[in-house]
This record gives structure tokens, C-alpha cells and sequence, in this order.
């Protein structure tokens, strides 16, 4: 049986389906990746791997060729292929891109779609972590440090004290610790993107001092500082999860990005910051960054210029 064009249309079924399938695929993109403006804690967030989705489809992009073609950004962006020897792509009625395609050629569609996905992951990354900062210091306040080591603290009874006033549990640390390496392979994934500069130049401006925000709020947590704010067993956990990926690349990829990006983060403090770090402590800190990375040699992910951009 074959199908015929629908009569109230004119379309036929293929270009009808790929319609309607493209409009609902890009329909849940942009509710997935907006649904993370609106959560109020860390476990409302599913659209962690929203996010993570779209950094390796963007990876994947990059490192494909000017002449190929991905067809679920072309569906995304409501771009068909057609048989057609002078136009071999047509724009769906309700893509995106009729604005600013309006005096391209039909050769040239494939191109604008990478730049408007490319574009719209950029904003909506940057839109990301204005949220995550905002809930990370809503569901994470700072701990009143003379309670944590006292017992008590004089300020409760007239709330003179700002800070919480609660023990650290293991539970904490390790929902902590787990929140940090998510959000940091999301962001570190866009390493390589944004050195070949191929994201919007507001997104390429931010991106060295949004990542270096993370990677330092993650290194915070790793570094063993007092048992009094920290747990011994989370933060062993999450250093042998590091380590292995450095060990053992394939296994998660994410991991992989995220070690590769603290050891950006130790050559630049050892370098460019050692001015700011050159004391004994800020040392002794060094040598728990260079444990957790371990003596092992990877591939670099970020291409071959080792030189890091962090501000």
C-alpha cells in the first residue's frame, strides 16, 4: 500500500511526517533545555541530560567536516533534503532559519543550521549556569564555622548569625560532590568548542571565567581541608572516579573532559597564578590536585595547543 498526499495539505506523507516529527523533536528541545530556569533545588533538574545531550551532538558538529550534513540538526532546525539538482535543500515552513536564510542558497542551509544550534546551545549554557549559581547558594549555604568546630554558636538566640548552623552529614558531601562533577563535565565538554571559536562571541567571552567558577568549586571539595566541613569517604570516592577515567578514557568520556580540564586548572595555578599561590598551603593543595590526576599519561582532549584559557 502506498501512501498518498493528504488532500487538505498537498503534502505528501514523508514531507508531512518529517513535518510534524520535527516540529515535536524541536518542541522538546526547547522545553528541556528552558525547564532548568524554573527548578527550585538540585533534585527538580532532569534536564541534566538534556544539557549533556546536547554538548556531544555540539562535539559531534564540530568535528565534522564543512560538506557533511547531520540530519537531526537539519531536522531540528526544519531543513529537508530534497532529489533536486539547483535546490537541494528546501526550509520547512516552520524552521527558524527563513530570517536569516532569506538571500543564502539552498547549499548553504546546512552551514546556518550548525551556527543557530551552535548559537542556541551557547545561550542556553550561559542561561544554565545563571540558574545553577542561584540554587548552588540557595541549597548549599556557608556553614557557621565556630558552630561546626564549638558545638554552639553565641549569635543563634538574637540571629545575628547569617550562616547554618546544621553538622555536615556523608549524605550531604556526596550529594555535593556528585552535583559539582555533573555540572562540570556539562560545562567542560564545551572545552574544545570554544577553542576552535565556533560559538557566539558572548558565549566565547564567558566561557574561560564560567568554567574556571566550576572547576574551582569542585577543587574546593576535593581538596581535604577539616573534617569538621568535610567527609573523608566522599571525597576518596569521587578522587578514584577521576583517577579511573584518566585511566581508562573510554569508559566515560565525561570524566575524561573533567580531568583533563582540573590538570588546565593545575598548570595554570603552577604557572600564571603562582603569584597568587605561592604559599606553603596553597602548595600542599597542589600536590592533592596532582594525586587525584595520578602519574598516568592520557590523550589531550582539547586538541594539541596545551596552553590554557582560564582568567
Amino acid at each position: 500500500m502506498t501512501l498518498k498526499p493528504r488532500p487538505q495539505s498537498g503534502l505528501t506523507w514523508p514531507f508531512y511526517l518529517k513535518t510534524r516529527f520535527g516540529l515535536l523533536w524541536r518542541a522538546g528541545f526547547i522545553l528541556n533545555v528552558t525547564a532548568s530556569q524554573q527548578c527550585v533545588s538540585f533534585d527538580n533538574i532532569v534536564t541534566f541530560n538534556a544539557h549533556d545531550g546536547a554538548s556531544r551532538k555540539a562535539e559531534i558538529i564540530s568535528s565534522q567536516t564543512e560538506s557533511t550534513h547531520d540530519p537531526l540538526i537539519l531536522l531540528l532546525t526544519g531543513i529537508m533534503e530534497v532529489d533536486h539538482e539547483t535546490k537541494p535543500f528546501v526550509l520547512l515552513p516552520w524552521s527558524p532559519l527563513h530570517e536569516g536564510a532569506a538571500n543564502a542558497n539552498a547549499d548553504e542551509y546546512p552551514r546556518l543550521a550548525k551556527q543557530w544550534f551552535l548559537g542556541e546551545l551557547g545561550r542556553t549554557m550561559l542561561a544554565l549556569d545563571t540558574v545553577l549559581r542561584k540554587l548552588w547558594k540557595s541549597e548549599w549555604p556557608v556553614r557557621c564555622a565556630y558552630f561546626l568546630t564549638q558545638g554552639f554558636c553565641d549569635r543563634i538566640k538574637d540571629r545575628s548569625c547569617l550562616h547554618l548552623h546544621e553538622r555536615v552529614k556523608a549524605s550531604d558531601c556526596n550529594q555535593k560532590m556528585s552535583s559539582l562533577i555533573k555540572i562540570n563535565a556539562i560545562f567542560c565538554s564545551l572545552t574544545a568548542m570554544h577553542r576552535k571559536k565556533l560559538m557566539e562571541e558572548h558565549f566565547q567571552e564567558r566561557f574561560s571565567g564560567l568554567r574556571r567558577y566550576w572547576l574551582e568549586s569542585l577543587l574546593r571539595e576535593l581538596i581535604f581541608v577539616s573534617s569538621f566541613e568535610q567527609c573523608a569517604q566522599a571525597i576518596a570516592e569521587a578522587q578514584s572516579k577521576i583517577l579511573s577515567s584518566r585511566q581508562n578514557p573510554q569508559q566515560n568520556k565525561g570524566l575524561f573532559v573533567l580531568a583533563a580540564s582540573i590538570e588546565d586548572l593545575l598548570f595554570h595555578r603552577l604557572g600564571k597564578g603562582w603569584k597568587e599561590r605561592n604559599d606553603l598551603s596553597s602548595l600542599f593543595e597542589q600536590i592533592q590536585v596532582s594525586q587525584i590526576l595520578g602519574t598516568s599519561t592520557s590523550v589531550y582532549p582539547f586538541g594539541d595547543d596545551k596552553s590554557t584559557d582560564l582568567v
